[in-house]
């Protein structure tokens, strides 16, 4: 994971605005089933899945690994429209 973090720093630091960091967590946070995205079990007990911490800024680009097939989403690129703070 060391090298995607580095080779991405230069990237993330071209977007203006405040970056938001996220630790990656094993439970969906009830306010986020409002959503109605279903996530299979496997989600939760992927073993290649390292712990990491996920760096955000509004209006950057983002490409997920798998693809959500959530309505709203096309394929698997989206743009972060907005980011909140974690209690």
């Amino acid at each position: 994971m060391m090298w995607l973090r580095s080779s991405m720093s230069p990237f993330r630091s071209s977007f203006p605005g405040q970056e938001y960091a996220y630790k990656s967590i094993d439970c969906i946070l009830m306010m986020m089933k409002q959503y109605n995205i279903p996530l299979s079990s496997e989600f939760h007990s992927d073993s290649d899945l390292q712990a990491h911490n996920l760096i955000l800024k509004v209006g950057a680009p983002i490409m997920l690994t798998r693809n959500i097939d959530a309505p709203g989403c096309e394929c698997t690129r989206l743009i972060v429209k907005s980011c909140f703070k974690c209690p």
